[in-house]
């Protein structure tokens, strides 16, 4: 399928490497031809009349899965997830690092780490997020922590519907891929929106903060205690990043074999 056979939607989940893959797409489609959505607010679309949503080449954003049924064209979806505590320490090091962002105060001002903003349930975006979008689960109505079974498993369904998964730690492959497919130039990814944080920013940083990690520490702030709960409330989201991880690997198979 081409790009002009379908309105692509871009689920752009936050911290898994989006940004320099939208990149390639802009260049390949043209902004002018894009709408991109933010914190999950579909206004933009919504407030286009009906018939004018099928102009649209690309819809691109944090949204949640479901946005095709607004519009009245065959879509494609492209998304990609990421190891979750991978993907929560670049959370937590780009709060770390970004003034203006909503949790810099608290979090920088009283040093916590990334296990403490779990245990204070900061954010949904904290508590298996990835499943959150692909399940259309709605953070007003599902607080920290209240991600069920049913959800995940209505996630899994959606993530099987999507005809471009990939994996943050697989981008080039997954990015090759998807350019031969859509007949887009493989020009080379560039690793955009990376977070540097000062040097000692994120030492120290245990559940209490300001401390220094004892022996038994991940390198990363965390010891393995904290790494456990980190893994353990983000349960969903590892199950679901490794079904991506096993659905790119099949179509990754199946482009081999029919070169």
């Amino acid at each position: 399928m081409g790009p002009a056979d379908a309105t692509l939607i871009f689920l752009h989940l936050p911290k898994t490497g989006g940004t320099s893959l939208r990149a390639t797409m802009r260049k390949a489609i043209g902004s002018g031809r894009m709408l991109r959505l933010k914190n999950h607010d579909l206004s933009p679309l919504l407030s286009i009349e009906p018939g004018a949503r099928a102009e649209i080449a690309m819809v691109e954003g944090h949204m949640l899965y479901g946005v095709h049924e607004h519009i009245a064209r065959p879509c494609v979806y492209i998304t990609m997830l990421r190891e979750p505590v991978a993907r929560l320490r670049s959370w937590h090091r780009y709060v770390m690092a970004t003034p203006h962002h909503r949790f810099h105060s608290l979090v920088a001002g009283e040093r916590l780490s990334l296990a403490a903003c779990i245990e204070r349930g900061l954010s949904t975006e904290l508590d298996n997020h990835m499943t959150r979008i692909l399940g259309a689960v709605c953070r007003a109505e599902t607080p920290f922590g209240a991600v069920t079974r049913g959800m995940f498993e209505t996630a899994c369904r959606n993530l099987e519907r999507i005809e471009f998964v990939g994996t943050t730690e697989r981008m080039d492959e997954f990015h090759a891929m998807l350019c031969e497919r859509m007949g887009w130039e493989a020009m080379p990814l560039a690793h955009l929106n990376r977070t540097t944080v000062p040097e000692g920013a994120e030492r120290g940083l245990g559940v209490g903060g300001g401390v220094a990690i004892s022996a038994g520490s991940s390198g990363d702030g965390e010891t393995e205690r904290e790494l456990r709960k980190v893994r353990e409330i983000n349960g969903f989201d590892r199950a679901l990043w490794e079904r991506a991880g096993a659905i790119l690997e099949a179509r990754l198979r199946s482009a081999r074999a029919g070169a």
